[in-house]
């Protein structure tokens, strides 16, 4: 029996397998495989941690974006990617295969977005920042205002027709407008009205005259843009106004002013004016100093008894008319009273007031007042700069040179009021711009300092991989001298580094300007290409790196790092360093990792010093425990402290 019940015990287990694994009755056992990390890919290659993805909208490339996750064998390979700002950048798919899952990331502004990828399977993440810019401009946005408040002028844009409307009719007068254009370097444009007496427009001082009653249409354009996924395109857009009709008891209305209460403001010797008034019937100006009148209806080039009749039936319906005033000679009065009339008998007073030539400089960047000014232009990109004359005065000449050839001025051709910038390399120049009337100068020259810069696309603290699982680097206030001394920290360096149009240029520092969170407990300031603390108390900061000329390009180029300042603590690198610090009661910030009884080198004592060293009892307790090459950004949990270390004084880990 014994026997009988051995030999069960040794063949029906056999006899199950044989069953279990015979080929009528095959059982598949599947075992799940977890998911332990995710990496990110870029157009097939992988992405580095701490890399960003540059993108220039005008280079027109489609990139995809995918992930992988490990080990290679994992049971769940899928995953989910997303952008944080969809209004910058799309993310859509566009493969999913026995290779994987891949997507397209399609550009929609200027901006910085994360682009992060999380696993199906136990949420693990991975993140890349994509900086977008463009080297061309995508779109264009058009303000009017007001010149009395200021206030914007309501309007209504219809994008399928890429058309402003006004909202409602506005008073005849002066306004100011406003073009933003997103992206490109040069910002150039033009602006234009159908009608140009209708609408009397100055780019130089961005101003526009409206002087007469009726409707309006202005023709933005932007040149050499991208639109709809081309390039070398134009941006174009058209702004529809009505003008009210003023109520004037004359029945005269000059520069959009009823009733005469107009004053026409010209420069000390001008001989020339021009005036534009709405009245039935031919105007004429009569007056002391006034020496002819010429009057153009409706744009006309012509005198009213030699326009055509199709001109002449228009020029009636409109009542829109341009006056050329000549002066006499030799003008010495301030104010000269005049009286405007028409062929219908009205009329109404207007003064001539005259006062010394000035002008004023503009450039799509601009600083300074009084004579002295400033300007950002970016290298090799064209930029035009106005003299705009403060008073009237035609045929002035402005006479434009620059200190170095590296800078190239321009003279418009047709009008020399406006100079076309241009620059080979980064720096800072000075040109000079005199206004001239019949060869006369007229007045001290205007100065003008140009800084030329290349555009950034971000600006990166290389120190930040310093900062780990605490998300803080602490910086201490002394440090060990040469000679063994202990003495004042010269300032903890932050190492910046810039991008212009997705290269690195280490060297450039001139355009970064740094700031500190709280001036109280640590200053920063650049010294010899680094971010230098100047330690002044205890407390958490945040250092900011800014490029200073990329807002007023339309983008932002920032970077900060969280620093923990400890002004009394002593920074050491080394176990003797630490040694000494602890036993003479300093506090004490790590600067490195280190090896307990090591010496200077971070070779290992010998066994008797090491016991000599515990049995002084200067520690409470040491300890080395196992360090895990961990990702706190990822994964913090799973993060272990390389050496814990409790001394009798205060020690701050890094």
């Amino acid at each position: 029996m014994r026997k009988l019940v051995i030999a069960l015990i040794i063949v029906l287990p056999m006899v199950f397998v044989l069953v279990l694994f015979s080929s009528a009755n095959l059982v598949s056992i599947s075992v799940k495989v977890s998911v332990n990390g995710i990496q990110l890919f870029k157009d097939g290659d992988p992405l580095p941690e701490g890399e960003a993805i540059y993108l220039d909208m005008a280079e027109m490339e489609d990139h995809t974006v995918k992930a992988e996750v490990t080990p290679a064998n994992a049971s769940e390979k899928g995953y989910m990617l997303e952008s944080d700002n969809e209004e910058v950048l799309q993310v859509s798919k566009v493969e999913d295969n026995e290779e994987g899952e891949k997507y397209k990331i399609i550009a929609l502004k200027e901006g910085t977005v994360n682009v992060k990828a999380t696993s199906k399977d136990k949420g693990y993440t991975a993140s890349v920042p994509v900086v977008v810019t463009s080297s061309k401009a995508y779109d264009v946005a058009f303000s009017l205002y007001n010149t009395s408040d200021g206030k914007a002028v309501p309007m209504t844009y219809h994008e399928n027709t890429s058309t402003y409307t006004v909202e409602k009719a506005l008073d005849a007068g002066t306004y100011t407008y406003k073009v933003d254009i997103e992206g490109g370097d040069s910002k150039a444009y033009t602006l234009k009205a159908e009608d140009e007496i209708k609408a009397i427009i100055n780019e130089g001082d961005e101003s526009i005259m409206l002087p007469f009653s009726g409707s309006v249409s202005l023709k933005l354009e932007v040149p050499d843009a991208i639109k709809d996924g081309m390039k070398e395109q134009t941006l174009k857009r058209t702004i529809n106004i009505d003008i009210a009709k003023a109520q004037s008891t004359s029945g005269i209305i000059v520069n959009g002013v009823p009733d005469g209460n107009t004053t026409v403001l010209l420069a000390k010797g001008a001989d020339k004016a021009t005036m534009y008034v709405e009245c039935e019937g031919e105007p004429y100006l009569t007056g002391e100093g006034i020496a002819s009148v010429r009057c153009l209806v409706h744009g006309t080039s012509t005198q009213p008894q030699a326009m055509s009749a199709d001109e002449n039936t228009r020029a009636t319906a409109d009542n829109c008319h341009k006056l050329e005033i000549t002066l006499k000679e030799n003008i010495v009065l301030d104010e000269l009273q005049a009286t405007l009339k028409t062929v219908a008998g009205n009329s109404a007073p207007v003064n001539l007031s005259f006062k010394d030539f000035d002008f004023n400089l503009r450039a799509p960047i601009m600083h300074g007042q009084a004579g002295a000014y400033d300007t950002v232009i970016l290298n090799d990109t064209p930029t035009t700069i106005y003299a705009v004359p403060a008073v009237s005065m035609q045929d002035v000449e402005y006479v434009w040179t620059a200190n170095n050839d590296a800078l190239s001025v321009t003279p418009a051709e047709d009008n020399s009021a406006s100079c076309v910038f241009s620059a080979t390399k980064d720096g800072e120049y000075d040109v000079t711009v005199q206004a001239k009337h019949d060869g006369k100068e007229l007045g001290a020259p205007k100065q003008l300092k140009v800084t030329v810069t290349t555009k950034v696309s971000s600006v990166r603290i290389n120190n930040t991989k310093e900062v780990d699982l605490a998300e803080c680097y602490t910086v201490g206030g002394k440090k060990f001298a040469e000679n063994g001394e202990i003495v004042d920290n010269d300032g903890y360096a932050i190492r910046i580094m810039v991008m212009k149009k997705s290269k690195p240029h280490p060297n450039d520092y001139e355009g970064i300007e740094v700031v500190s969170s709280n001036e109280e407990i640590a200053s920063v300031t650049m010294r010899n290409g680094m971010a230098c603390l100047d330690i002044k108390g205890d407390g958490a900061i945040e250092v900011t790196a800014r490029w200073k000329y990329n807002e007023e390009f339309g983008g932002k180029a920032t970077n900060t790092i969280k620093l923990n300042v400890v002004k009394d603590a002593v920074e050491v690198s080394n176990y003797p360093d630490l040694r000494t610090a602890t036993e003479n009661g300093h506090k004490v910030v790590l600067t490195s990792d280190i090896m307990l009884g090591s010496d200077k080198n971070g070779q290992e004592m010998s066994l008797e010093e090491r016991q000599q060293i515990a049995a002084e009892h200067k520690y409470k307790s040491t300890y080395n425990t196992e360090f895990y090459n961990h990702d706190a950004n990822r994964h913090p949990e799973d993060a272990y402290v390389k050496y814990a270390i409790e001394f009798t004084n205060d020690v701050y880990g890094n």
